[in-house]
């Protein structure tokens, strides 16, 4: 009789568990995506543009951050955010300034910077890789 019962507890605690399981699946954002908003896109020199996104997926306790894309194409809408190269940098602000200069690409920010990379390839006209040079101040 008491096998019987703990039996039943088992299975009423597995059934609490799987329960709250599914309702967290089903009430959570599986498209993180959503909390990404486009602040600008705009165009730096020939066949070079910048898409800076805001990611608000940290929640109210972890600030904003700001990603940085340099591509090939003007982006309008988030809608192919998956196909979106690495972002060349993320940062605390929104306001890094980015300029081409020659065959380089460079870029101001005065913030904290959480990730940069210049491994991104970036052609010219000719067809070249364009550098990608990074200037940070820490606020």
């Amino acid at each position: 009789m008491r096998e019987k019962m703990v039996i039943k507890i088992m299975l009423f605690i597995g059934g609490v568990i799987c329960g709250a399981v599914a309702l967290l699946y089903l009430f959570s954002d599986p498209d993180q995506l959503n909390k990404s908003h486009l602040v600008e896109s705009y165009q730096v020199c020939d066949g070079v543009y910048v898409s800076v996104l805001l990611d608000d997926t940290g929640g109210a306790t972890v600030p904003f951050f700001y990603q940085y894309y340099l591509m090939d194409h003007h982006v309008v809408s988030l809608k192919d955010k998956k196909q979106l190269p690495a972002p060349v940098l993320i940062s605390d602000v929104g306001s890094a300034k980015i300029i081409c200069d020659g065959n380089r690409i460079r870029i101001n920010v005065t913030g904290r910077v959480f990730e940069f990379t210049n491994r991104v390839l970036v052609k010219n006209a000719q067809g070249s890789a364009r550098h990608i040079d990074l200037v940070a101040i820490s606020q």
